[in-house]
């Protein structure tokens, strides 16, 4: 599916974002476009554990927006990156997710790590939100 999702951004897209959204069974697919860092899924989502894929162009990891995302809407089970080298990563709430927990992890970390809002400090809070929560989030790229 993350191949598709490559070739689906490429042919209609123009390589920038795109996202396939799964349901919980797998058996429904809704596919969004979005500019080069962005998708607006508006009030489309519906359901809970969702499977949300979605390509990185630039091949980063995980943006403050999707971690703000990914916090927020609690339809969300699980959110993947798939970078145009091919490389994947995946954020999961595990049954032992705690909301409450991360979305004040979050608010810390953010007002510790972020001064001026520029693109290094957003990846540094991103990158050590990650890495230390105890709320029950599962990430691939944990060091």
């Amino acid at each position: 599916q993350h191949q598709e999702l490559l070739r689906y951004s490429q042919i209609k897209n123009k390589s920038k974002e795109v996202s396939f959204v799964f349901n919980r069974s797998f058996s429904t697919k809704q596919e969004f476009s979005g500019s080069e860092d962005r998708i607006n899924y508006g009030h489309s989502l519906m359901g809970r554990d969702l499977f949300i894929m979605h390509n990185h162009p630039r091949n980063k990891s995980y943006s403050a927006n999707d971690i703000r995302f990914f916090k927020d809407f609690d339809g969300v089970k699980t959110l993947t990156i798939v970078k145009n080298n091919g490389e994947i990563e995946y954020l999961t709430k595990s049954c032992n997710y705690n909301q409450q927990t991360f979305k004040l992890e979050y608010d810390r970390m953010y007002k510790k790590v972020v001064k001026n809002g520029t693109d290094a400090e957003m990846e540094r809070f991103v990158e050590r939100l990650l890495s230390k929560t105890k709320s029950g989030v599962i990430w691939s790229g944990k060091k």
